[in-house]
């Protein structure tokens, strides 16, 4: 191999490329993720220090900012949080044109937000190759409601809401988790008993082995004079934390109707 294509594949030209295939895009929170790693060797034998699959998500931050004029104004950023970090395996070599396959199966963590409206995620397949560019491949993986999670939605549709918003939010609010987001879901009733009573519910859905703890915002209508006021100083929500088990997906409807009947 002349020295030319060695001094390329150091810098990334002509180096080992890395193609992940995953096996079924769609995922619940908590099963397998199967798939197949092929890497095929560049211009010259390369070692790989290791293979690293990531998995990712993306929310989104309020950021607080200063003009020119010193007056504050705020922007919404993306960011991007790693969810998980799995190591495949450890050093090796790769010859000039080989084909290397390395099948894998990773769990899908139980707290992974659902994949609807702006909320993506995402495996990134990484190749740790000293000196050069370190190759990498990305995977979107579309994250679908497990069945409390579905069952919630359906129910909220049952019950005349029509979902409006979902968004993963950045929190520090400590009693969702570890992660440093939140997945708001907002409905609003276009049908049924609540219309003029409620103006939107906010759910936020965390998973916990095999029950969802959820927790509910109600936002009333103001009524008369009385729920003018509350409305006017910000005292017409409810906040709600219920536990949903696996028992409890029949009665879905019932049981958050129940709730929010007596809170609006």
């Amino acid at each position: 191999m002349s020295f030319l294509k060695k001094m390329l594949s150091s810098v990334g030209i002509g180096a080992a490329t890395v193609d992940t295939e995953i096996d079924h895009v769609e995922a619940i929170p908590g099963e397998a993720i199967t798939g197949t790693i092929y890497i095929k060797g560049g211009h010259s034998t390369q070692k790989i220090n290791k293979i690293d699959l990531e998995l990712f998500c993306n929310y989104f931050v309020e950021v607080t900012h200063t003009d020119d004029n010193d007056e504050p104004y705020t922007e919404v950023v993306e960011r991007q949080h790693r969810l998980a970090s799995y190591h495949l395996e450890d050093s090796f070599e790769i010859h000039e044109d080989e084909e290397k396959e390395l099948s894998f199966s990773i769990p899908l963590p139980e707290n992974a937000p659902i994949s609807i409206s702006k909320t993506i995620c995402w495996l990134e397949t990484n190749l740790d190759i000293p000196i050069a560019l370190d190759p990498t491949d990305r995977d979107t993986i579309e994250v679908i409601p497990n069945t409390l999670q579905q069952g919630l939605l359906e129910a909220m549709n049952t019950l005349g809401f029509q979902l409006n918003e979902a968004e993963c939010e950045g929190s520090d609010k400590r009693q969702f988790g570890d992660l440093p987001f939140v997945q708001e879901f907002e409905f609003k009733p276009i049908s049924g008993e609540f219309i003029g009573r409620v103006k939107e519910v906010e759910l936020v859905m965390k998973p916990e082995a095999d029950r969802l703890v959820l927790y509910m915002e109600i936002d009333r209508k103001a009524r008369g004079l009385q729920g003018f006021f509350a409305e006017a100083l910000d005292m017409d929500e409810t906040n709600l934390k219920l536990i949903i088990e696996e028992d409890h997906c029949e009665q879905l409807p019932d049981l958050i109707a129940n709730v929010i009947q007596q809170h609006c």
